[in-house]
């Protein structure tokens, strides 16, 4: 969609610099408290200035940064020199809004960006939005760090938040050097770096492009490792009777091109047939149903159905996005903005983005 110059492992991490040496006690559950505002909160501002053209403000950690906004086609485009963060939108009919995507690290979340009033009087055309990879801003956030076998003769740590948002966590590059101990997380651009205590605790100093703060994990009692996230479980379905309709869903001003199966070369009996057993109430405690998205025009592999689903109550050898399908095995998710979307009379499946909600259902 649109890349980001530098990644946030580049900016905050040199990367590691020791043996995987670890020290075996330091293997278990351990959880802390995320300060969430240090570096987790952006204010974006674009004024059109004197000669016609854009300039955009960020702000993040305490820091102002004013880069170039510059149009790409019918799309307006800027991005951080500092921090793994880039916006891409085009602007409502009236001039009211632009609407696109903020790219932080590795992901992609819609934004807003409405007409606000620009003050003192200047008469400056000008948008702003906040704005957090987290989804909702907090001051705090549990956040559990599971240290565990790798599957690859090493050791991985596997990050999760205990409310089940940004299901997507990639920890990386654990390294050790006596007690001594360093990782990373892709997806929020974090690193982290500290020691293993005497007290037995883990004091970590974290690490984002625009902010630092110190963080302690304490190591979890087999008691208190949750089973399953604290997300509410949906209940059974009724079946229902709607009659499943191949169409593409409406299009928006929301930056999202629509069409059909069909339009782009996709075979629409299977689809329609996994819509048609949710809908009918085939597949027990089935809600929903995800695709995982391609460049091409192949929609890929379309998620097989599940129940509630929930983090493993370990790590899996693979990483965090991992989850766990009470009534249908193990599957991880597809982390790509597909859905199907759902109108009275009929079922439409069509191609149309929003990123998965953290809902902690399927």
């Amino acid at each position: 969609m649109f890349a980001v110059a530098v990644t946030a492992a580049a900016l905050v991490s040199p990367g590691p610099g020791h043996s995987q040496d670890c020290p075996a006690d330091v293997v278990g559950a351990w959880t802390g408290t995320l300060p969430a505002h240090h570096g987790f909160l952006f204010e974006f501002t674009v004024r059109r200035v004197a000669d016609g053209t854009f300039e955009a403000e960020i702000r993040s950690g305490g820091e102002l940064e004013v880069v170039r906004a510059w149009s790409d086609g019918a799309r307006l485009r800027f991005q951080s020199a500092r921090q793994p963060v880039a916006f891409s939108g085009s602007p409502s009919a009236d001039g009211s809004r632009f609407a696109g995507f903020v790219q932080y690290t590795s992901h992609v979340t819609r934004l807003v960006l409405p007409a606000v009033d620009p003050g003192e009087g200047s008469g400056v055309p000008t948008w702003a939005a906040s704005w957090t990879p987290l989804g909702v801003p907090d001051e705090e956030l549990r956040l559990d760090l599971y240290i565990d076998d790798d599957g690859e003769g090493g050791l991985g740590g596997y990050f999760f938040f205990r409310d089940q948002r940004m299901t997507g966590l990639w920890g990386y590059g654990l390294e050790c050097s006596g007690d001594h101990l360093e990782l990373g997380e892709k997806n929020l651009g974090l690193w982290f770096e500290g020691r293993l205590t005497s007290a037995g605790t883990l004091d970590l100093v974290g690490a984002t492009a625009g902010a630092s703060f110190p963080m302690v994990f304490e190591r979890m009692r087999e008691e208190e490792v949750p089973d399953s996230g604290d997300t509410p479980e949906a209940p059974a379905r009724a079946p229902g009777t709607e009659r499943y309709a191949e169409r593409a869903p409406d299009l928006t001003d929301d930056g999202w091109g629509t069409a059909s199966p069909s339009d782009v070369g996709i075979d629409p009996v299977p689809i329609g047939d996994l819509v048609r057993a949710v809908v009918e109430g085939d597949l027990s405690y089935t809600h929903g149903m995800a695709g995982s998205p391609s460049r091409s025009t192949s929609m890929g592999s379309i998620a097989r159905p599940c129940t509630t689903c929930a983090p493993p109550p370990r790590p899996s050898r693979r990483r965090s996005s991992d989850w766990r399908c009470r009534k249908g095995g193990s599957k991880a998710l597809p982390r790509g903005p597909w859905r199907t979307s759902r109108s009275t009379g009929a079922t439409q499946t069509g191609i149309r983005g929003r990123p998965i909600s953290p809902s902690g259902t399927c």
